[in-house]
């Protein structure tokens, strides 16, 4: 399918009419589903997983729409992304300059459209041991350690904005699903542990929304989405409903590379390493401990 045709599908699937457009209710127990649907989007997933079970690494292009539901603004960026493991992966962001009068733009309840801005550029880099934060027109850079020392005592858990820091240590952080499964065992463990359902299928392609039974089990998001081709099984397109539920973002991939190369990390030679400096951070917050 043609990207731009793509674009204009998932627009109309996930933004014309969200997820959020149709909450769930924390009083109930259940997502609300039919049983046929549950049991189809289980075992859509299952075959989907097991058809990418040699894949344990991924790289690839994306489109990143983003919308806040409060200031009714929605932003659009662009960029790569790779995944060779949790500790060890890259997601880079750039503007998607486009022309504002041809992007298709959300509208409130009472018709009136949101506010298109270009996304803020965003460079993110586990490397093993450390997440990177680069911003290349500052030329300047900023550091998280993700291993502990043993000598170190256990501390209170950290957060970060509103995520849990121990995830936004992984490469899982941006998207929990990626084309090609490649952290087969998180996302099985996230199926298991989320009410499913079908919400939209034709010969070609599926729709599957998704809840979290408990924050853990998907610390970015509350509800999710996935747009599947069938024959085989690919992953196109993500959703997440955003902690709060006033923010969602939409994820379109394309230039799929399965089990990829190594690749190069960027020289840093010249930035300012501004660790220090962020957000008045403590120690903590650079080597988190998790609490017993």
């Amino acid at each position: 399918m043609d990207s731009r045709v793509l674009l204009s599908f998932t627009v109309a699937c996930f933004v014309t009419a969200p997820l959020c457009a149709e909450p769930i209710a924390t009083s109930k127990p259940r997502f609300e589903s039919r049983p046929e649907a549950e049991q189809r989007a289980i075992d859509v997933l299952r075959e989907w997983s097991a058809q990418h079970v040699t894949c344990t690494a991924v790289r690839g292009d994306f489109k990143r729409l983003w919308y806040d539901d409060v200031f009714r603004v929605q932003k659009h960026g662009k960029g790569q992304f790779g995944y060779l493991s949790p500790r060890h992966g890259f997601w880079k962001i750039e503007p998607a300059k486009l022309d504002p009068s041809s992007v298709t733009r959300k509208q409130t309840s009472d018709g009136k459209p949101y506010t298109y801005k270009d996304a803020e550029s965003e460079h993110w880099r586990w490397q093993k041991t450390r997440l990177l934060t680069i911003q290349e027109e500052e030329k300047h850079y900023e550091e998280f350690y993700t291993y502990v020392d043993k000598i170190e005592e256990p501390k209170q858990k950290v957060s970060w904005w509103f995520f849990d820091f121990d995830f936004v240590l992984t490469a899982d952080f941006p998207s929990p699903f990626l084309p090609g499964v490649p952290n087969q065992a998180r996302v099985d463990d996230l199926f298991k542990n989320s009410y499913l359902k079908v919400v939209k299928e034709s010969e070609t392609q599926i729709i599957i929304a998704g809840k979290p039974i408990r924050r853990e089990n998907a610390p970015n998001c509350i509800e999710f989405k996935l747009l599947l081709e069938k024959q085989p099984w690919r992953l196109r397109a993500t959703q997440y409903i955003h902690l709060g539920g006033n923010s969602h973002s939409v994820y379109i991939f394309s230039n799929i590379e399965m089990n990829p190369l190594e690749w190069d990390e960027p020289d840093l030679s010249g930035y300012q390493n501004c660790t220090e400096k962020i957000r008045n951070s403590p120690l903590e917050a650079r080597k988190p401990v998790k609490a017993n």
